[in-house]
């Protein structure tokens, strides 16, 4: 007589970690899933197995691949709709009411389906020989939870089962070692790759497809999933808003720079990304829609990257394998065509950005202007139009915003600040928060026309995201509070008044500038 297999004896499938019914097997159990009418047919050993919509007879020839088709047919959005009222609970007779997850696979379009044996890439694992009475691979049980083939998996950190595939170096067929990029001096905090990834959805082409995500409604926040790689912040936002609480000292937040605080001695408070993206702000960086500033300028600063400022971009587009600034990659991340992989898993550098920035706002500071302190900007702005034409008596036409053309010899003010003067100013001085200028905290926005002064930006002037640092200090007269950026919606003059410190650090002096028309083409 053939031998057939024990499974539900001591050792065998049903007793493992994880089985897949939570009942002891009954011959009601068996046959939701096997079709036995080869059961007593001897020189027959093949596992037939029900198509659990249509009923007709898959045939298992020992490989995960012949499998797929069974399980998809019961964990798709209709259950094992060939059983009728039983559909939804299949082992209902065998007093199990476990409904059978939807997992949204696509055999034609998700990763992991190019997985030899699909399905059994991650799962079943029964501890066989790899003999046709003893298979490796089968949907009965396996000594790791969720019927998982590897071992590694834990419930708050999913990244010990994915190494088995994504470690170094890959294996199992994957290309691509996530676990060495993890291991980068600068890696994401959060190591549990389900909160990014749906390992059943992910395309090749859309790696956060079918991840969980929150995006603001009403006020607060609703739960969505994700379907478009657009949507990328949201996802982003389930960490790095007020959605949830991380800890003070968590990573999440903009709690870096601690030895500042405000004029009233409390720390900084921590960034919320979801109200420094809103699209209602007079200033941010285009994420959630095409930012305010709609310039001829900053449009031509940023074709060489293939962006305009109608142009949204991702987190990612900045939050990246460091690979991306090593590789001189311009604009979005995916125009990378190397081999490595992309995406927030760790950097070179700090915050896990692609390219360097400096912001080490401490002093003294080196008075060598450095282009790759601002390697990350450059990514997108062009450098040589953000620096270039200093004096307008050379005949010189505004190529930035901040350009005080016909009032004095230094037209182009971000050379003068990064180059020109020789402080040693860097970006975020000006740009402190490279985000939004929603939360900044140490700005007096002044409108010259009627007097009056706010801590927020005016949300019906482009305020090309300035928003000063916690070192930059208040000029004092009367009526300044903070150091004050000033404008004029009419004249579209714009200025600044404040004291900034000296490269050593031994003194501050009064800054005061000021642009007016024709002062690139500010709306």
């Amino acid at each position: 007589d053939t031998v057939r297999r024990g499974i539900y004896k001591s050792g065998n499938d049903f007793t493992k970690t994880s089985h897949h019914i939570s009942v002891t097997p009954s011959d009601a159990s068996c046959e939701v899933c096997h079709n036995r009418s080869n059961h007593t047919q001897e020189g027959d050993p093949r596992v037939r197995l029900y198509d659990e919509d249509s009923g007709a007879a898959i045939i298992y020839d020992g490989t995960g691949g012949s499998l797929e088709g069974f399980c998809i047919s019961c964990h798709d959005s209709d259950a094992a709709s060939r059983l009728g009222s039983n559909s939804d609970t299949p082992f209902k007779d065998s007093s199990d009411n476990t409904t059978p997850p939807d997992i949204g696979w696509d055999s034609t379009a998700s990763a992991h389906s190019a997985l030899t044996d699909n399905c059994f890439g991650c799962h079943g694992d029964s501890g066989g020989t790899g003999t046709t009475l003893q298979p490796v691979i089968n949907a009965h049980g396996s000594d790791s939870p969720k019927l998982l083939r590897y071992t590694g998996w834990l419930p708050d950190d999913e990244s010990g089962f994915c190494y088995n595939c994504h470690g170094t170096p890959p294996a199992n067929g994957a290309e691509e070692d996530i676990q060495s990029v993890f291991s980068r001096a600068y890696p994401h905090e959060d190591r549990n790759c389900a909160d990014c990834h749906n390992k059943h959805q992910l395309t090749q082409t859309n790696r956060i497809k079918g991840a969980s995500g929150v995006e603001p409604y009403n006020g607060g926040f609703r739960e969505v999933k994700i379907t478009d790689s657009s949507e990328e912040y949201k996802v982003c936002f389930k960490c790095h808003s007020s959605y949830t609480t991380q800890p003070p000292s968590s990573a999440y937040r903009d709690t870096d720079f601690t030895d500042f605080r405000l004029d009233d001695g409390t720390p900084l408070p921590e960034g919320d990304k979801a109200v420094e993206f809103d699209p209602s702000n007079s200033s941010y960086h285009p994420v959630e829609a095409p930012g305010k500033n709609q310039s001829a300028n900053l449009d031509a600063q940023i074709q060489w990257a293939g962006l305009s400022t109608s142009s949204v971009i991702k987190c990612t587009d900045c939050h990246n394998n460091n690979i991306l600034g090593e590789s001189g990659t311009a604009g979005r991340a995916n125009n990378y065509t190397g081999s490595e992989p992309l995406g927030p898993h760790g950097s070179t550098n700090r915050w896990i950005l692609r390219a360097n920035y400096k912001r080490d706002l401490t002093f003294p500071r080196s008075t060598t202007f450095n282009e790759n302190d601002f390697a990350l900007c450059f990514s997108c702005h062009d450098k040589d139009k953000l620096l270039g034409t200093v004096w307008w008596e050379d005949g010189g036409t505004a190529q930035t915003n901040f350009w005080n053309q016909g009032h004095g010899n230094y037209s182009n003010l971000h050379w003068v600040h990064l180059i020109g003067y020789g402080q040693g100013y860097i970006c975020a001085d000006c740009h402190y928060n490279v985000h939004s200028n929603q939360q900044a905290n140490n700005t007096q926005y002044y409108d010259e026309y009627t007097g009056l002064s706010s801590y927020t930006p005016p949300q019906d002037v482009p305020t090309g995201l300035v928003n000063f640092a916690p070192h930059v200090m208040r000029f004092y007269y009367n009526w300044t509070y903070k150091p004050v950026w000033g404008y004029n919606k009419y004249t579209k003059r714009r200025s600044c008044l404040l004291k900034c410190h000296r490269a050593d650090g031994s003194d501050t002096y009064m800054n005061y500038t000021y642009t007016g028309p024709p002062s690139g083409d500010y709306q």
